[in-house]
């Protein structure tokens, strides 16, 4: 129930199973009759359907299984008004549909049994209301949880292909005593950024839970970002930055005292991991006068490397003649990440085949000396010995030096 069929050319299509399907490694899959269109109109305009299918496939497990992923994010500073959700859809590598089990570990200060029970039976009610669905989304309602309290929740994530692999993350949550404007960071809370890419961060602040009772209000945003090692606690179990970190330059971001924050390509380090810090006040009327209130969230994102573009040059398919020399020229293939190749230098690895086949293009084809050697090289410049000047030729319509040792 819940599948849908999309064709990809006029012979074959895939379906796309729900995730409510009880579908699981080594059933039988079958089309039935009457569900799929012959794609054959008859004379008198009426559609054939399909035969019944004489033909099945085994539902099989993926060659590779990947270990699975556990992530929460959510909001880590709330009052006792504001409903708490647990947002566990940034988990990954669990399969088609690997589970999802909430618990409940110690609180700080410890609360009394019947609480902690309370507690327990709103989780399990929200893992059984969603089978046979996985429960990514926990949710405790407002009024249920302690003030001056920090409660502390898991989760573990179990592979849908291997339930041997499973991964666990945790996640703490402070209750204030005070009202404290609801705010997050849109998306997850842990993220990658490719270097070459612009980083957008949008944050809000939202007038919900105690913060009803009070109406409207004037809001102020300010972004800090560091490096992770300079973070620290800054609010509750929020890790963030107090100030601007070192060696941040601050001429690439934009949107520093809005909700958005903007930072150009190239504005982090290469395989740095950043905290991005949203310090947010929320001025409200509070009788003849005015109440401010605060609240503190954090992103973490891990500047990484994007792809780099190999780039054959003529394109990747050409004829030649025996006594001609073959220039394998990639010499214009980029690294996205680092374009001027200030971290290291391209290296490139080479090998020759028959098409078709395994065997090598050259019978001496190795590392002897008199092997034809596949390695790569720059062309050294030669020169005339009469007239000086370089010797070249031409390949492709492009100019080469002539090389003394090139491959």
């Amino acid at each position: 129930p819940g599948s849908m069929c999309q064709w990809t050319s006029d012979a074959d299509f895939y379906i796309e199973v729900a995730q409510t399907s009880v579908i699981a490694p080594g059933d039988l899959a079958r089309i039935k009759a009457g569900t799929v269109y012959r794609g054959e109109q008859l004379p008198s305009g009426v559609y054939q359907f399909s035969q019944p299918s004489s033909d099945f496939v085994v539902v099989e497990a993926p060659l590779t299984i990947p270990n699975p992923v556990a992530e929460i994010g959510g909001m880590t500073f709330i009052d006792v008004c504001t409903e708490l959700t647990l947002d566990g859809t940034q988990s990954r590598d669990h399969g088609f549909r690997g589970s999802f089990t909430w618990a409940l570990v110690p609180t700080i200060p410890e609360q009394p049994e019947p609480h902690l029970r309370q507690l327990e039976t709103i989780i399990d009610d929200a893992m059984a209301a969603a089978l046979p669905v996985a429960a990514q989304v926990l949710r405790i309602p407002s009024y249920t949880m302690q003030e001056n309290t920090l409660y502390n929740f898991s989760l573990t994530v179990q592979s849908f292909w291997d339930p041997s692999l499973t991964d666990t993350t945790y996640f703490s949550v402070s209750i204030s005593a005070a009202p404290v404007p609801p705010m997050e960071i849109f998306g997850p809370s842990t993220r990658e950024q490719k270097v070459e890419e612009p980083l957008s961060l949008v944050s809000e602040i939202l007038m919900d839970g105690c913060l009803e009772n009070f109406g409207s209000g004037s809001f102020d945003y300010e972004w800090r970002a560091c490096k992770r090692s300079e973070a620290i606690l800054v609010q509750g179990s929020t890790l963030g930055c107090n100030t601007w970190g070192s060696g941040i330059d601050q001429t690439k971001f934009s949107g520093v005292s809005s909700r958005s924050l903007y930072v150009l390509p190239f504005g982090l380090d290469l395989l740095e991991t950043y905290i991005f810090t949203m310090y947010g006040q929320v001025t409200v009327a509070n009788g003849p006068s005015e109440l401010t209130l605060s609240n503190v969230v954090s992103v973490e994102v891990e500047a990484v490397l994007g792809s780099i573009h190999v780039f054959y040059y003529g394109g990747n398919g050409f004829s030649t003649r025996r006594d001609r020399e073959i220039v394998v020229d990639f010499s214009q293939s980029v690294d996205d990440s680092d374009p001027a190749n200030l971290q290291a230098t391209i290296t490139y690895s080479y090998g020759c085949f028959k098409e078709g086949t395994t065997d090598p293009c050259f019978a001496t084809q190795g590392n002897g000396p008199s092997d034809t050697l596949l390695v790569g090289s720059s062309c050294a410049t030669v020169s005339d010995p009469q007239s000086g000047l370089p010797l070249t030729f031409e390949y492709r319509n492009k100019v080469y030096n002539h090389g003394l040792e090139v491959s």
